[in-house]
């Protein structure tokens, strides 16, 4: 090349997807080669191997045996020689003697062992014998639990005990030196001499301690496994069985189980779990029955040990607030159902229509009939149909019984078993509580209240019942028989005044004063002026008594006519 700049190149780069080749120079300058159409014409040629050592062709070219010996060509010479005396090599590195190695005999010492590489299975049986032990190689370490019985000890000789001295040297021992003991074998006084004796002591028993509670045969710190029954008094207690803790599983205490102070459960409680026929009962403080579940007729009581129904509730009150989907408020009057997720609700008795139908006789015996319905006679006589046996001639105490005498026969009732719900007036309320001062407030609810105010305004009652008729003028001037309407002169007053007040006012007073009915009045003369009138004769019948009938017509008679307009007679009304 001339006139070159010798120019390097600082960046080189295939692009694969286009197939330009792009060459920066040193200058800056750049300069790309398009080999799309040259790659594109690759004829993509393949290798193979018929197999043979070392062969190899492409398609549509030649084919070589490549060497693929090690750099010598010589095989069995790898292995130069061994690096200690664990193995031997054999050989001389030939073809036909290539170079071996073997374990050398006692080439295998600890060093070349790995830990846990010889297990039991990998030892020959009787192939380790006492001679192949060194000294001190058998230690407690290496001494499996359980490993050693009694068949594997060297016995001592006849009543011996194996023991370990005061510098833990291990020795058989005469088993006399050992009779002063704390254990027998139960029935004599002999010390226990076989793991299957039943033994007893005399004094208490500590476990994981060393001294006992006092008051206490066995005293244990720590836990304890039982496995099987626990019994108390001759009697099983406890039993663990699978996996249910039974207590009392046999009835051995027939009274049951007896737990004086609180009893928590932190898990849910299931009582009868096999469904037989056993009650259960919760007694209160007064009530024995405060719940009784009878298992015999699948019914709950609240205050009676036999429930009539599934849940039956005897005595006391039943309260419902604020369940299910609604409030429940006890508004006077309202009535309890139950929604359609049967949940109880409080129904205002005023929603539930009627349909007001009317019942009817004809006055036939038993006859009634329904409105927009049927008619129906009804047996109107008693059980035995004789209309002649229900009078009933005697009522009254006899002794301690209560006799009613009906149709000659006598039926006692036991005084003592009629109850009375001794309430005092303060615990009777009224049917329809009064409001006295007309403030829209209940001034009087109960009996009492009533009691206590008319107590207080009997005086001003008495006098309110006494009053005087109006001012009457009777014509004395001639003597005589005559009769005075009282009543009717009262009503004629009374029922028409001359003048009222407040006429075409927002207080107008009514037409006529109220008035009483001739039989709601009792009269009364009070005083009549004896020197005209007769007020001395009482003979009944006789026109000259005074005297005044039960609608308050009165009868008078003038001995002699006054002197002057100062002559009486006083007449009193009162209210009945």
């Amino acid at each position: 090349l001339d006139n070159t700049d010798n120019q390097a190149i600082t960046a080189f780069s295939l692009d694969d997807a286009t197939g330009v080749l792009t060459l920066t120079l040193e200058d800056g300058g750049t300069q790309t080669v398009n080999f799309s159409a040259i790659l594109a014409a690759a004829d993509n040629q393949t290798l193979s191997t018929t197999g043979a050592a070392g062969y190899i062709e492409i398609a549509d070219g030649n084919n070589v045996t490549i060497n693929v010996n090690d750099a010598d060509a010589v095989i069995g010479n790898e292995v130069t020689n061994a690096t200690d005396g664990t193995l031997t090599r054999s050989g001389d590195g030939t073809s036909g003697n290539p170079y071996t190695l073997d374990v050398s005999v006692n080439g295998i010492t600890n060093a070349e062992i790995i830990d846990n590489a010889i297990t039991t299975g990998k030892i020959q049986a009787g192939a380790v014998g006492t001679s192949d032990l060194s000294d001190s190689a058998v230690t407690n370490i290496k001494i499996a639990n359980n490993a050693v019985d009694t068949d594997n000890i060297i016995s001592g000789g006849n009543d011996k005990i194996l023991t370990t001295g005061g510098t833990g040297t291990v020795e058989w021992a005469d088993k006399s030196d050992f009779e002063d003991h704390d254990w027998y074998e139960v029935g004599g006084t002999a010390a226990p001499n076989a793991i299957t004796d039943n033994i007893f002591t005399q004094g208490n028993v500590a476990v994981g301690k060393t001294s006992v509670t006092a008051g206490r045969a066995l005293d244990v710190e720590g836990d304890i496994e039982l496995n099987d029954r626990l019994y108390m008094n001759g009697k099983e207690a406890i039993w663990a069985q699978g996996d249910w803790l039974r207590i009392n599983n046999s009835s051995d205490f027939a009274n049951g189980v007896l737990i004086s102070s609180l009893f928590r459960v932190d898990n849910h409680v299931v009582f009868n779990e096999q469904g037989v026929n056993y009650d259960f009962r919760v007694e209160g403080d007064t009530e024995n029955n405060l719940l009784f579940v009878d298992a015999s007729t699948d019914n709950v009581g609240i205050g009676t040990p036999a429930p009539a129904a599934r849940l039956d509730v005897v005595g006391g009150t039943v309260k419902f607030s604020n369940y299910g989907g609604g409030a429940v408020t006890g508004t006077l009057d309202n009535l309890l159902g139950v929604d359609a997720d049967g949940d109880v609700i409080e129904v205002d008795a005023s929603s539930i229509g009627t349909d007001s139908q009317t019942l009817s006789t004809t006055g036939a015996a038993g006859y009634v009939a329904i409105s927009g319905g049927n008619d129906v006679t009804i047996n109107v006589n008693d059980a035995d149909a004789s209309l002649s046996n229900e009078t009933i001639t005697a009522f009254g105490v006899n002794g301690t019984n209560l006799r009613i005498t009906e149709a000659g026969v006598n039926h006692d009732v036991p005084l003592a078993s009629i109850g009375t719900d001794n309430q005092n007036a303060s615990e009777v309320n009224l049917a329809t509580p009064i409001d006295i001062d007309g403030d829209n407030t209940d001034d009087y609810t109960t009996v009492e209240e009533v009691i206590q105010d008319v107590a207080e305004v009997i005086p001003a009652i008495k006098a309110a019942k006494i009053f005087y008729p109006p001012s009457i003028a009777i014509d004395a001037s001639t003597t005589g028989q005559q009769t005075v309407d009282l009543y009717a002169q009262y009503i004629a007053q009374y029922g028409s005044p001359l003048v009222r007040s407040g006429v075409g006012g927002a207080n107008e007073a009514p037409m006529s004063l109220p008035t009483y009915a001739a039989d709601e009045l009792y009269y009364y003369v009070t005083y009549a002026d004896p020197t005209v009138f007769d007020t001395t004769t009482t003979t009944v019948g006789d026109p000259r008594t005074m005297s005044i009938d039960a609608n308050g017509e009165l009868n008078i008679y003038v001995d002699a006519p006054p002197s002057d307009y100062n002559s009486l007679i006083n007449v009193v009304f009162v209210v009945k």
